[in-house]
């Protein structure tokens, strides 16, 4: 059994955040641990409130972690604060384990997950240390400190991203607008790919950048290359936003339990199968 790391914010609505990764490795068939950094209470209209977990309290989660249950792989999330920054840096600057770092900057209802007075820790010390950093266009222009209206820009910010340090970037394409998605991605060296999808019609979803990251992460942990690691995990999540299910009032919710019930499905048929092989073996002389 592969194991992933979650070091990430709570969503009490269920819709992103440490409980989408949950969901993800599990669909992914990988086992997922967690480092909850902050507990929000939200649903798919607003973020009514958010406490920080005690910078102390995370480093421990971590190490707990670290000791005992080695992760093949770790995504990055909500880190809120300078100070939750600077132990999930302290904790993994030295580790070799491929690290996915997803910018949370705001939810997807507009409400503010990360505090301006720790962007440039944010950069200094978890950029660096990623092995892939995974912004969508509105997480790309502060990033990269430029506009981002076309494919091309997204490719120059990837570029700048680079820059700050970060092993490999893909932009994600999902807020442009176009008919087909393209998430642009930027290699260790310098290769530049485009992956495509014609856009799901739906305006918003809650959760796709928290899907497709721990995606990510959950192939990264099974060894998949980073190229058909993007491309699955953007197979995957594409998927789970055809299927959004309509939970609350707000925002319709990612689902990345689609995998999971496609492949229950796949279970039925198969332990059909069996009864029937089974069956058909005890036949006296039934090969005659």
């Amino acid at each position: 059994m592969k194991i992933a790391l979650s070091i990430a914010g709570s969503d009490s609505g269920a819709g992103a955040g440490i409980q989408a990764d949950l969901k993800t490795f599990s669909a992914l068939g990988v086992y997922g641990c967690t480092a909850i950094t902050a507990i929000t209470a939200q649903n798919t209209r607003k973020v009514a409130e958010i406490m920080e977990v005690s910078p102390v309290m995370v480093e421990q989660q971590i190490n707990s972690i670290m000791t005992d249950i080695p992760p093949d792989a770790i995504k990055i999330g909500m880190v809120y604060s300078s100070e939750t920054v600077d132990v999930v840096h302290r904790s993994l600057h030295r580790s070799r384990i491929p690290i996915v770092l997803d910018p949370i900057f705001a939810a997807g209802t507009g409400a503010k997950l990360f505090r301006d007075s720790a962007f440039d820790s944010f950069i200094s010390k978890l950029v660096p240390m990623c092995t892939l950093i995974t912004p969508n266009r509105i997480e790309a222009e502060r990033l990269a400190g430029t506009r981002i209206r076309t494919v091309n820009d997204s490719i120059e910010a990837a570029r700048r991203i680079r820059k700050l340090g970060a092993e490999n970037v893909i932009i994600k394409g999902g807020h442009f607008g176009s008919a087909q998605v393209s998430d642009v991605l930027l290699g260790s060296k310098g290769k530049l790919i485009k992956i495509m999808n014609p856009r799901v019609k739906i305006n918003e979803s809650h959760g796709s950048g928290c899907n497709f990251s721990s995606a990510v992460t959950s192939y990264f942990a099974k060894g998949v290359k980073l190229h058909d690691a993007c491309k699955m995990a953007n197979e995957y999540v594409y998927v789970a936003i055809k299927n959004v299910v309509k939970v609350g009032k707000g925002l319709p919710v990612t689902n990345p339990l689609s995998a999971i019930y496609r492949d229950a499905s796949r279970y039925h048929v198969l332990a059909e199968l069996q009864q029937l092989v089974e069956l058909v073996t005890g036949l006296v002389d039934f090969y005659k």
